[in-house]
């Protein structure tokens, strides 16, 4: 390439796009030792040193060698090189939350990049994956628009596989991992961060393998599993130690703190911590996420001296850097500091200091959904003191607006969090279905999105409220205090775990009883039956009572967004798959029965014999029976009777 004019930059360059980033350091550190050299190649040589710094996240050692290379450019006339240049330094200006440098920058790497030479394909190819690779960073960290930073990302990514240049596609999917972390796709997340860890493993990248580490972790305690995160940090944190890399071990040991917080182990969590904010300190990083994780900390352990302490340094930091998420970080922890206070001046201006906070606009969504949780929480404690039912609707337009901000950004775990919150809100009012149709779609988004153990929760939350209609509907007819509602309802449990961002507490699941399972078309015309009990049969006036109960009930289901109802002592779940209706009567919890019938739904689906006699039957009104589909009573027996495999818990959840 022009601006490079030594063979080992040149060579150099090479070996990083093919990902062999230790021989190019090695080559670099050759090329140093020469004298002479011309303003192209020690630029170069720092743009090189750049990009595998940036590939390798050091983030101390990237802001340097850009900053040598930029203030060597001031007289510089090499198009292709100054772009170089200045992509790096306009990523440099966002990490320090400098956008409008960042903007300014970014408009004459888009000039410069139309004047490159049309015939140079591979030069102007990796230079617009490095464009669309700075606009997904603008808008993750500036605009937090999570669609438009994974699009770009994508887009880069696609750039960077078309050239093959392992270590450009190697921090493209780092990214794309990230961004599906921070939007709560875990399932994306996790794909995207094993493929890191296979491209890291294939190039013999020791440094991308503990990144790899680093976000497989990550997203395994985001999924709630966190043995396995904490076994895949410390796997992160032993290769930083190896290769002594002091940022990779404090940002190993920031994140083990999280887990260890979550697991309960405060003591561990805070050593985990401390350490980590030393070392970030130590080399030149403020570590206000270590401290802002020591806080949270703090608040949960209830040590008010400490996270004065704590608060007083993040002030310090805020002073320093000037930056308004910073700002905004110290105002939130500010004002959940002044919550805890047992004077209600105190807890005034907390109140006070959040609602002014959620009604800004250009600010940190995470800020936002701190600053909206906690004013949540102080407003149910006036509730449950003063029995204010106009509470209940502030508390509403509250959570809505959580739900609002989590449906923005793609925050799936919020989103689905912050739906069995509403639908706690709505059995204050005694809203049953509502509060019933939320819970549907609370659990809907965990499946979706790899919260397993949260979808665990949630529905055996709707298993609880279905058998407690009777007393709710008690509750309202007798119009029951507002802490008897709130005591059922356990609203308080929720919004506390929300909060202080609790792992998910999962019930014991337990497998169901079959009664049951009963196909039938849209007009209500049974096409398949199977009974699990003696006393059942087609003609039986139980089985009888069932379908005229799925009559009266599909209707109202479907309408309502609800895939659940009681029938006696039993649990009705249905499944529209047109033209059929699928619908699975057991006795028990619903969690495991749910993932059943849904995974026979698919197999019976794919099995076009089953299927095309299902439409064949359906056509001429007639009943299927077991000898009509051989291969069906097997599956049958396989998923509701034997459980001989688990692959459908499997499927439907990872």
């Amino acid at each position: 390439m022009s601006h490079l004019e030594s063979n080992e930059l040149i060579r150099a360059e090479e070996f990083i796009e093919k990902g062999q980033l230790e021989g190019a350091l090695q080559l670099l550190k050759v090329f140093k030792t020469k004298k002479d050299l011309s303003l192209n190649e020690q630029i170069s040589y720092y743009v090189l040193k750049s990009s595998i710094a940036d590939y390798h996240h050091k983030i101390s050692n990237y802001l340097k060698y850009v900053e040598n290379a930029y203030q060597l450019s001031q007289d510089l006339n090499d198009n292709v090189l100054l772009f170089d240049v200045y992509i790096k330094k306009a990523q440099a200006y966002i990490w320090d939350y400098k956008f409008e440098q960042a903007l300014d920058l970014m408009r004459k790497c888009e000039n410069f990049f139309t004047s490159l030479n049309q015939e140079a394909k591979m030069k102007r190819t990796k230079r617009e994956a490095d464009i669309a690779d700075l606009k997904k960073l603008l808008y993750y960290m500036k605009e937090e628009n999570f669609d438009e930073a994974l699009r770009y990302a994508e887009y880069a990514l696609v750039l960077r596989k078309n050239l093959d240049h392992k270590a450009d596609i190697f921090k493209s999917l780092r990214s794309i991992s990230s961004i599906h972390s921070s939007r709560g796709d875990l399932n994306q997340a996790l794909n995207y961060a094993k493929q890191c860890l296979t491209l890291a493993k294939e190039i013999d990248d020791i440094i991308g393998i503990q990144i790899s580490y680093v976000l497989l972790g990550i997203t395994y305690v985001d999924k709630g599993e966190l043995a396995q995160g904490i076994d895949f940090q410390k796997q992160a944190l032993s290769i930083a130690e190896e290769i002594n890399d002091d940022y990779g071990i404090a940002a190993c040991l920031n994140n083990l703190g999280i887990a260890y917080r979550e697991m309960g182990d405060f003591e561990q969590a805070q050593k985990s911590l401390e350490q980590s904010l030393k070392i970030f300190q130590k080399v030149g990083s403020p570590g206000f996420s270590s401290l802002d994780n020591l806080l949270d900390l703090t608040f949960d352990k209830g040590d008010l001296k400490l996270a004065q302490k704590y608060l007083e340094n993040l002030k310090q930091i805020k002073n320093q850097y000037k930056t308004k998420k910073i700002k905004d970080l110290y105002r939130v922890n500010k004002a959940r500091f002044l919550k805890t206070s047992s004077r209600a001046l105190n807890r005034g201006k907390a109140e006070e200091m959040l609602k002014e906070l959620v009604e800004e606009e250009d600010i940190d969504y995470y800020i936002t959904i701190t600053a909206l949780l906690n004013l949540c929480e102080l407003l149910l404690g006036e509730l449950r003191n003063t029995g204010n039912l106009e509470i209940i609707e502030e508390l509403n337009t509250y959570t809505k607006k959580l739900l609002l901000i989590s449906e923005k950004t793609h925050s799936y775990l919020v989103l689905a969090e912050t739906n069995l919150l509403l639908s706690k809100l709505a059995l204050l009012t005694f809203d049953l279905k509502y509060a019933r149709k939320l819970l549907t779609d609370a659990q809907k988004i965990a499946e979706v999105y790899g919260l397993k153990r949260l979808a665990m929760k949630i529905s055996y939350e709707h298993d609880q409220l279905l058998k407690q209609l009777t007393i709710w509907e008690n509750f309202k007819a007798s119009k029951a205090s507002i802490k008897e509602r709130l005591d059922l309802s356990r609203l308080n449990e929720q919004i506390e775990n929300m909060v202080h961002n609790r792992v998910v507490d999962v019930p014991e699941i337990s497998n169901e009883e079959p009664v049951a399972i009963l196909i039938i078309d849209e007009g209500g015309n049974p096409i398949f039956s199977q009974s699990f009990l003696k006393e059942w049969s087609f003609e039986d006036h139980l089985f009888g009572g069932f379908l005229s109960a799925i009559n009266s009930f599909s209707h109202e289901m479907f309408s309502e967004g609800l895939d659940r109802a009681n029938f006696g002592k039993y649990t009705i779940l249905m499944i529209a798959d047109p033209p059929f209706l699928i619908c699975y009567l057991f006795k028990g919890q619903s969690y495991l029965a749910q993932q059943r019938i849904r995974f026979f739904c698919e197999k019976i689906k794919k099995d076009k014999n089953i299927w095309i006699t299902f439409n064949k039957f359906r056509q001429t009104n007639r009943l299927v029976q077991l000898k009509d589909i051989p291969t069906i009573n097997p599956l049958i027996t396989d998923i509701f009777i034997n459980h001989s495999t688990d692959i459908f818990i499997n499927h439907s959840t990872n």
